[in-house]
């Protein structure tokens, strides 16, 4: 008899005259499942990516469930299989093994640090092969699989590249399917065929990078190509550089990818991409390295094709015009200078003929105040002569009377 999940629930298939043949549906459970896996002779654990995990313990015709246990989700993209008699349960937070005392899933960390990488974690679903051993997943650019004989703390995994295109042609995440055909060969489920992946082929080989062509270009010129023997010095107007590069492998399932560096100014690698070309526009003067690497599948090239060039300065940054500059800043200083020295000066004299006129007013003031002074004082004398006169005159005029009547 086979096990079956289906979109409602569990079934029981039976196999009568070399047919399978349906035979009853498991009664007291009816959720959507894909993956099961027995963890008990009538006891069966099924996967829920989002409800968890069901524990079903069957009844020994196994037509219903007698008792069910749920254990919540440990993560997203989750898969269920057996590997060297362990049932496995995989997410995107690692993978966990059934522990049979505590009937729960504990994390499994020998086999979660193999697998999980930062760069790479697995996005597909864990596949057992009991036959070789293997346990098989799938990334966003790598098939990978690791052996038992490596299982350790420090063990790696084995990495298998995978162009671009043809991971996309995989199917949905988590509907992968690698199926073993004889110990070194599987067959690789695509939306558009099928792949076979013979392990036997596999070889590991050294890539090299070269730098194809440089092409140069001004604003008011054509491009132009340029010599990649030897270090060359451009015009400042020759700012515009075109590079052009490969790596001899023409295998249809390698996929390349290149980063590159260019030192005096951009001293980071840029990010892996697979196209071979580059252009750097307006470049500043100054003194340069072009770098360029490939990565082959998993592999890094085992050169660096560099090219070193310089950019001479515009004739307004020569050493001739920053000295140009320098003595007209200083020419310029001095005469403004002079200008503001001359026009202190001005405005000193200026000051200083105000002042006398300021001084020369207040001193005609001043005599003019004495002249007035002197004037009253003369008046008053005058008027003091006057009263003086006048008293007398009384006096000699009393006295001739006087006189008068006594001769009288």
């Amino acid at each position: 008899m086979l096990l079956q999940g289906n979109f409602n629930g569990l079934s029981v298939l039976e196999r009568i005259n070399g047919n399978w043949v349906f035979k009853n549906k498991i009664e007291g459970f009816g959720i959507s499942s894909r993956f099961l896996e027995f963890i008990g002779d009538t006891k069966v654990a099924v996967n829920r990516e989002f409800k968890g995990i069901f524990e079903l313990e069957l009844d020994n015709d196994f037509s219903k469930v007698v008792e069910e246990k749920n254990e919540a989700s440990k993560g997203t993209g989750a898969s269920l299989s057996t590997y060297l008699g362990n049932v496995l349960y995989a997410s995107n937070n690692g993978i966990f093994k059934y522990n049979e005392n505590t009937q729960t899933f504990v994390i499994d960390t020998v086999l979660t640090t193999i697998f999980y990488d930062n760069n790479d974690n697995p996005v597909g679903i864990f596949i057992a092969d009991e036959q070789s051993k293997r346990l098989w997943s799938f990334t966003n650019s790598n098939i990978v699989y690791a052996s038992p004989e490596k299982f350790n703390s420090s063990s790696k995994i084995n990495k298998i590249a995978i162009p671009s295109d043809v991971r996309r042609n995989l199917g949905v995440l988590g509907f992968e399917s690698l199926t073993p055909i004889n110990n070194e060969k599987y067959l690789i489920g695509m939306s558009n065929g099928y792949l076979t992946l013979d392990l036997k082929k596999l070889t590991s080989k050294e890539y090299s990078i070269r730098i194809n062509s440089i092409s140069r270009k001004s604003n008011d010129s054509e491009t132009e190509k340029i010599s990649l023997d030897s270090t060359t010095t451009f015009n400042y107007t020759q700012n515009n550089l075109f590079f052009s590069y490969h790596v001899p492998e023409f295998d249809k399932y390698t996929e390349v990818n290149y980063q590159y560096q260019l030192e005096g100014i951009h001293e980071q690698w840029s990010d892996f991409a697979s196209v071979s070309n580059v252009s750097f526009e307006n470049l500043p003067y100054g003194n340069y390295t072009f770098n360029v690497r490939a990565r082959v599948g998993n592999d890094i090239s085992t050169n660096i094709a560099s090219y070193s060039f310089r950019i001479e300065r515009p004739w307004y940054l020569s050493n001739m015009a920053i000295l140009l500059y320098v003595l007209c800043f200083f020419l310029s200083g001095f005469f403004v200078h002079r200008l503001y020295k001359n026009y202190y000066r001005r405005q000193r004299e200026q000051l200083l003929s105000d002042g006398k006129k300021k001084l020369k007013r207040k001193k005609l003031k001043a005599q003019k105040k004495i002249v007035q002074i002197k004037n009253e004082k003369l008046r008053e004398e005058v008027a003091n002569k006057n009263r003086e006169l006048a008293i007398s005159t009384m006096s000699i005029i009393k006295r001739n009377e006087f006189l008068i009547t006594r001769i009288n």
